[in-house]
């Protein structure tokens, strides 16, 4: 959602909601009609995720299909044409996609067999094909195997690969890249100089690499001081350690971050023009790492310009960007400085998801406490019961083709799709 200026809610009864920018048919109602103010309801339902560029967007379904609608200018829907706007919902002309990966007018297909599939625009090389082109508007396989994982911020992408490296292309004009240097573009796959490397986030033009030791380095573009570095060069070509320690995780919005920290609290810095950053004011840039001025925050999400805080009594606080009235506060009293809580709940998920990785063990059987980003090396000899409720369990259940009870292989790995936000409470394996 990082790349975009409408907003998609995902409900606990299993509906969608949408609001915001719509000049592009970017929400799936049928329409160009914008902006859309009020939170309104999808007129179609079997989501199961939600992906976003810029204008445009990707409902992934319940059975495995992907529609698609918006703005398709470089051919980044897929459907191997430019005619644009698709505001009518269309369905992908190909099938098998495990998941979708969206820079601001590039798209990655990752598919069942492993395999990747790209489209969009290629100015910078940013598809990794090897060249550069104004668009690609036909969907074309990436010549690179063992892509594990793809990262994109605005024009350029990395390609989290299996055995651990990381590969790099597209623009490079502020040093995004990790490589450090500036040369522009970089249309060739090329590995960064960096190794033990966990995870990438990465905003507009900048990029933080998540260290397997826990410390953080980043680079790229930092005008607003969104780098967290406590000053404001234009841009970092250097790969840079974090002058602080202790973030457990970081959420980026165009060009403003906020750092997760291992005690709960939040820290935040960069552009604050809309007061995206929930300090209650303007003052812009912020350049210096800043608390937030409250607490109680479970994760964030971040447009380009509008911040959801998820809280940890499940409410939603929002601020930002509301000229299209993408914060669903059904007005479009723009900018929105203080934290505000939604006036509705039931959101299950704001097109944000993780994995739930479990590994079934012959030993003996217990009860085991599930959340998100966990390997569970525990016991199960064939079955597995869920033993909850909740929409998070149920999920789970319909994921792995379960009723009450699913056959798990003996020693096989499970990569299940959660969001981030819900809690499995029990399973019982045995």
């Amino acid at each position: 959602m990082k790349f975009s200026l409408h907003t998609f809610f995902m409900m606990d009864d299993g509906g969608v909601k949408c609001c915001g920018y719509n000049n592009q048919g970017q929400l799936g109602l049928g329409h160009t009609n914008h902006p859309v103010s009020m939170v309104t309801d999808l007129p179609f339902s079997d989501v199961k995720n939600i992906v976003c560029g810029v204008n445009t967007t990707f409902f992934v379904m319940n059975n495995g299909s992907v529609k698609c609608c918006g703005y398709n200018l470089f051919g980044q829907l897929g459907l191997g044409h430019k005619t644009t706007p698709v505001s009518t919902v269309t369905d992908l002309p190909f099938s098998g996609v495990k998941n979708i990966v969206c820079g601001d007018s590039h798209t990655f297909f990752i598919m069942n067999d492993g395999s990747v599939k790209c489209c969009g625009r290629n100015h910078n090389g940013q598809l990794g094909l090897g060249y550069r082109g104004a668009q690609v508007s036909r969907v074309t396989d990436l010549p690179l195997a063992g892509v594990k994982n793809i990262v994109c911020g605005r024009d350029y992408t990395f390609f989290m690969m299996d055995d651990g490296s990381i590969k790099c292309c597209g623009s490079n004009y502020y040093g995004e890249l990790g490589l450090g240097h500036r040369n522009h573009p970089v249309s060739m796959i090329t590995d960064i100089p960096l190794s033990g490397v966990k995870n990438i986030v990465c905003g507009r033009d900048y990029t933080f690499f998540i260290m397997d030791d826990g410390s953080i380095k980043c680079c790229g573009y930092n005008s607003q001081g969104q780098l967290g570095l406590d000053y404001t060069n234009q841009w970092v070509s250097m790969v840079t350690d974090l002058p602080f320690s202790g973030v457990k995780n970081i959420a980026c919005g165009g060009n403003y971050t906020f750092f997760m920290m291992d005690d709960g609290s939040i820290k935040c810095c960069g552009n604050n023009f809309y007061g995206e950053l929930g300090l209650g004011h303007t003052n812009h840039p912020v350049s210096t790492v800043t608390a937030l001025p409250f607490s109680g925050v479970k994760n964030i999400v971040c447009g380009y310009y509008q911040t959801f805080f998820i809280m940890n009594d499940e409410s939603i606080k929002c601020c930002g960007v509301n000229v299209g009235g993408q914060l669903g506060l059904g007005h479009t009293n723009h900018p929105v400085i203080t934290a505000t809580d939604l006036p509705f709940t039931g959101i299950n998920d704001f097109n944000h998801w993780t994995n739930v990785l479990i590994r079934v063990y012959d030993t003996n059987p217990q009860i085991i406490t599930c959340s998100p980003i966990n390997t569970f090396n525990r016991s199960g000899i064939n079955q597995m019961t869920v033993k909850d409720s909740s929409p998070a369990a149920r999920l789970l259940m319909n994921t792995m083709n379960m009723t009450d009870e699913g056959a798990l292989g003996r020693g096989k790995l499970w990569s299940v799709p959660i969001p981030s936000h819900m809690r499995i409470k029990s399973m019982e394996v045995k």
